[in-house]
């Protein structure tokens, strides 16, 4: 069970990294399609310690950090409350 909850832990930390470096890409200027076509070249270029299902979950992290930073709604909201 700790093996479990470590693992777990280290999985969300490690998406919290991704979304981080997404946000702050997004926020220079990358498009998101150029950083979702660089995910689909590195699944072509893996090598064995990485799974398919590391990069597409990292796909799903790129696609809803680009839709929460282009979300002008969100944008006024949290900035009505000071966020």
């Amino acid at each position: 069970m700790l093996k479990a909850l470590v693992t777990e832990g280290y999985g969300r930390a490690e998406d919290n990294d991704h979304v981080g470096i997404f946000y702050e890409a997004l926020k220079r200027g990358v498009k998101a399609d150029k950083m979702a076509e660089t995910l689909k070249t590195m699944k072509q270029l893996k090598g064995d310690l990485v799974e398919d299902q590391f990069i597409d979950n990292d796909a799903k992290l790129l696609n809803i950090t680009n839709a929460v930073y282009n979300n002008k709604n969100l944008d006024v909201l949290l900035n009505k409350i000071g966020v």
